[in-house]
């Protein structure tokens, strides 16, 4: 089932889009997706992304379509071709509500729930079911018509129903790469997952305290050090305060 022409013209009779301020920044190599509404976050989703064989694609792409009970038609891929159409319900892959990013990519649930915090997919962004559907009915409150969403969100429990809503107001979205993280009183380090980055990770490090206002003739490299070690094989963090020479 799918909205139709009269249709989205009477949902834009709602009025102008309200959810012009709404986008979405996932950096990969933290597995996080946020939903920002101006410039605080509301929301943050742990995901799942590409595996380095089929990356998450990075740049700016925007949310234009959301699809309630998807199916699952595999895409002419080699790694697809053993796979068949998949209808909804528990076991397809693209769980109960899939969100188009553009192309064959999408943000969506998934059966695979172990897979969150991983570089596991083909490429797409994966999240627990649960987290999926709010992901969803956050974007289409978002929509100027938002006062038809609660017999969408009802599909969710009749699975033979599939329902495409096309957004009035697309929702832009970042796919970014961040290493470094820099808040007001920390410092994450991620895993270099893509093998992306260029030049030594300490330089990088100390690129992004530099440029967080962080006087860096005072960080103490050792402490600095051996947060990058570990941080090759998972995420690291610590207090700017333990980065203080003299400690």
């Amino acid at each position: 089932m799918t909205v139709g022409g009269a249709a989205l013209v009477a949902l834009m009779s709602f009025g102008a889009a309200q959810g012009g301020d709404v986008r979405l920044e996932l950096n990969v190599p933290a597995y996080r997706l946020e939903v920002l509404r101006g410039d605080s976050v509301v929301r943050r989703f742990r995901v799942s992304v590409g595996m380095r064989s089929d990356r998450t694609p990075l740049g700016e792409f925007a949310v234009t379509e959301v699809t309630w009970n998807p199916w699952w038609h595999p895409p002419n891929r080699e790694w697809a071709r053993k796979d068949t159409v998949t209808p909804p319900g528990a076991t397809n892959p693209m769980g109960v509500v899939k969100l188009l990013i553009g192309g064959l990519y999408f943000v969506h649930g998934t059966p695979f729930e172990a897979s969150i915090g991983l570089a596991a997919s083909h490429g797409c962004v994966r999240l627990r079911n649960a987290d999926a559907i709010e992901l969803a009915r956050i974007l289409l409150r978002a929509q100027p018509y938002d006062a038809l969403l609660d017999s969408a969100g009802d599909l969710v429990q009749v699975p033979a129903a599939t329902l495409v809503r096309p957004l009035i107001t697309r929702v832009p979205t970042s796919v970014g790469y961040a290493l470094v993280e820099v808040s007001a009183d920390s410092l994450t380090l991620y895993p270099d997952v893509y093998r992306l980055r260029r030049g030594e990770p300490i330089d990088e490090v100390l690129d992004a305290l530099l440029r967080a206002g962080v006087d860096t003739a005072m960080v103490n490299r050792v402490v600095l050090d051996s947060l990058v070690r570990r941080s090759v094989r998972r995420a690291t963090s610590a207090p700017l305060s333990l980065l203080r020479r003299g400690r």
